[in-house]
């Protein structure tokens, strides 16, 4: 019947086929900017948190004048680990749409994983979580490939080209170390052989120069970084690379000025200028892994 009148008036047949034909292009401009928006305000929020909050870390056992730590600083430290412990199964599945959002913002989203798995560090939920930071730190080594976003909401489906987000083969230097802290936290052994391969160049030595440089350099960064180039030393190839960067002289620099209290990062100093033949044995470097 509704045909027959659309047949009868032209006028309103033809407004009937403009409203269809304006209906498929309505959410379609609408849908991507609004996605662009949200994880652009997730990122400023990201980063406010990883700075003001998961970077202090609360693994202290004691307070002051070795007194115990009091019960609302424990309880504290838990809730901001159980927290870390429910964003980290989101945070490494939001990595498979990393290749529709603007680069620029892959580097908020990883330092906010990077500090919740510090925050971990001082407690015990690594356990529960083991396939989680396996997958975590697979997709940030090898980085995401996507064979394109299909919508099938229009009337004809849609496919873009394949898109990629690269995180620790990445060309930008802060995003690219963030992704080695995350990689020496949860990759496994299997991996460690590509790892060095991949560190073995002169992008990631002059990016250690710039790193060892720096004033304020935090010691557990420091300490991460001693034992890549405790590996990358042993393999004699690299040699000419630490020489390159000058990165053996800042290295014998900062195990001339490094408190022996810190006796994790002289192990690792020791050993890395002793197999680029500029130490003698000693006991630290004959203690330090093989």
């Amino acid at each position: 019947m509704t045909i027959q009148r659309l047949k009868g008036n032209p006028h309103a047949a033809h407004e009937a086929k403009s409203l269809k034909q304006e209906k498929v292009p309505v959410s379609k401009p609408y849908k991507v900017p609004l996605n662009g928006q949200v994880y652009e305000l997730l990122t400023v929020f990201m980063d406010w948190i990883s700075d003001h909050h998961l970077s202090k870390l609360k693994h202290e056992e004691s307070g002051m004048d070795g007194e115990k730590a009091l019960p609302t600083f424990a309880s504290q430290r838990n809730d901001i680990q159980q927290k870390c412990v429910k964003l980290l199964p989101v945070m490494t599945e939001q990595l498979q749409w990393m290749p529709f959002v603007n680069a620029k913002l892959h580097e908020p989203f990883v330092k906010f994983i990077y500090w919740s798995l510090r925050q971990l560090d001082a407690g015990t939920q690594h356990s529960t979580m083991t396939s989680t930071l396996r997958r975590l730190g697979e997709d940030i080594f090898k980085g995401v490939v996507t064979k394109g976003l299909q919508d099938n909401s229009f009337e004809h489906s849609v496919e873009s080209k394949p898109k990629t987000a690269a995180f620790f083969k990445s060309s930008s230097l802060p995003l690219r170390f963030l992704s080695t802290l995350i990689v020496l936290k949860t990759v496994t052994q299997g991996f460690l052989q590509p790892f060095l391969e991949v560190c073995s160049c002169s992008l990631f030595f002059r990016t250690c120069s710039v790193l060892l440089r720096g004033p304020k350099l935090d010691l557990h960064i420091l300490e991460k970084l001693s034992i890549i180039l405790q590996k990358l030393s042993k393999i004699k190839s690299n040699k000419k690379l630490f020489e390159l960067f000058t990165v053996h002289l800042m290295l014998q620099e900062i195990q001339r000025t490094t408190h022996p209290e810190h006796a994790f990062l002289c192990i690792n100093l020791n050993s890395t200028l002793f197999n680029l033949g500029l130490t003698k044995c000693n006991s630290l470097a004959a203690s330090a892994n093989p």
